[in-house]
């Protein structure tokens, strides 16, 4: 028996509303979901940071003015919407050190340019023919002879002039390379010649942060040639402000550690002025010799001191080790107590402290050279004399200066003008003496 129509109709409609109610459901919970998923997309937007947006490349040919709206949507640096584009970082710039090479004309180019930039170059490197340097400051080398252009400014370091100079340098001049021959009676120098004045001159080396240390490059006298056959030079860097330890311990203080690593440019550059200086003799290389001082004596009953400073010149060494090229060695490190027994040199035994020095030898491959254990000595009584010197030199223009008064009183009295002592509105006397 079949079912009234009216039930079948009622049935049908029950169906499709069920049906219709399930489809809504869905579309809910699908709108949910995708409001959930759109909105975490949206934080994560928030923290990612967004990739700068340049203009395509057709931008900047194809723009109208004004723009039109599609330009401006798609061109907004070119229409003038985005003044400036940049890019935002926290990274410190890196640092850029002298790379340790003799110049000549087969130093590379890129070298050459990481030379320039480099801050020890700007310090160390005269650039007026009145010997100052890159940043204004007066260094004392004597230019007479050095390779410049019109404007007084002397040719730098790696630049082509120094093959076969058109101008020198002259009486704090720059003129054509016969007029300084005529002038100051010398022809224009090589750049070994004039690196090596400006490496002779150095006298000191200035770190990032502005510390200096006494540095000296002294050629080798005739009687170190015999001793130590093949040597050239030596350099001696004094560095007992500079260089600390941890009290009682063989390791560098956090301030010591990052003044040796300061000291790295300068000490590359002044390398690279020696290799360019002496790199016609032939096959040289360098001799680093590090020395570690105590305060504490040489008979000092505790076991902690036994080895103090030799572990500091040992800390001083690897510390080189890091940044020296392959033209360098490291030589024995050696410590030294206070008031060490049977060593003084001609100025007494040796004052204890907390610090160490280093000096380098520069010597002919063929015939290498040693750190030895007195070269602090010899190191720091040259020092000592050096003052002794100077002291003396200042005392004797002094005491010149003092019998030139006495001789001459009348060059030395100042000028006195009788009117500068007259009232306001009182008359002029009459100057006879014109």
């Amino acid at each position: 028996m079949m079912a009234p129509r009216s039930s079948l109709v009622a049935t049908f409609l029950l169906a499709a509303a069920l049906f219709d109610s399930a489809s809504a459901m869905r579309k809910i919970a699908n709108t949910d979901a995708e409001g959930t998923a759109s909105a975490a997309r949206t934080d994560a937007d928030l923290e990612r940071p967004r990739k700068p947006r340049r203009d395509p490349r057709w931008c900047a040919s194809s723009v109208s003015s004004p723009c039109s709206k599609i330009q401006q949507k798609q061109c907004p640096i070119a229409c003038g919407l985005v003044t400036h584009f940049t890019i935002t970082t926290t990274e410190a710039p890196e640092q850029v050190y002298a790379p340790i090479v003799g110049v000549n004309a087969k130093t590379p180019m890129g070298a050459r340019l990481k030379l320039q930039k480099s801050p020890a170059y700007q310090d160390m490197w005269t650039t007026t023919c009145t010997g100052s340097n890159g940043r204004g400051e007066p260094l004392q080398v004597a230019t007479d002879g050095f390779a410049c252009a019109g404007d007084n400014t002397v040719q730098s370091i790696v630049a082509p002039a120094w093959v076969k100079p058109r101008e020198a340098c002259c009486k704090g001049q720059c003129m054509a390379a016969t007029e300084v021959v005529n002038n100051c009676a010398m022809e224009p120098k090589t750049l070994a010649e004039a690196a090596h004045l400006s490496a002779l001159a150095i006298g000191k080396l200035k770190t990032k942060s502005g510390q200096e240390v006494q540095a000296n490059v002294r050629p080798a006298t005739k009687e170190e040639k015999v001793n130590e056959t093949g040597l050239i030079a030596t350099v001696e860097i004094h560095m007992s402000d500079g260089l600390k330890f941890k009290r009682g311990k063989g390791e560098l203080t956090e301030e010591g550690a990052n003044f040796l690593m300061e000291l790295q440019d300068p000490m590359s550059m002044l390398m690279t002025m020696v290799l360019t200086a002496f790199g016609d003799t032939g096959d040289i290389r360098f001799l680093f010799c590090a020395h570690g001082v105590s305060g504490a004596s040489g008979w000092n009953p505790f076991a902690k001191w036994s080895d103090l400073p030799t572990q500091r010149a040992k800390s001083i060494a690897d510390a080189l080790r890091a940044f020296l090229p392959e033209k360098a060695d490291i030589g024995e490190p050696h410590g030294h107590y206070d008031s060490e027994d049977g060593w003084g040199g001609i100025s007494g035994g040796m004052k204890g402290g907390n610090f160490g020095s280093i000096l380098y030898k520069i010597f002919e491959a063929d015939n290498p050279v040693q750190c030895k254990f007195e070269d602090l000595y010899e190191m720091r009584d040259r020092e000592l004399a050096r003052q002794a010197r100077l002291e003396a030199e200042k005392a004797a223009a002094e005491m010149q200066k003092a019998a030139d008064k006495l001789l001459n009183p009348a060059e030395h009295m100042p000028d006195v003008n009788p009117a500068d002592d007259m009232p306001d509105g009182a008359e002029q006397p009459k100057q006879f003496w014109r």
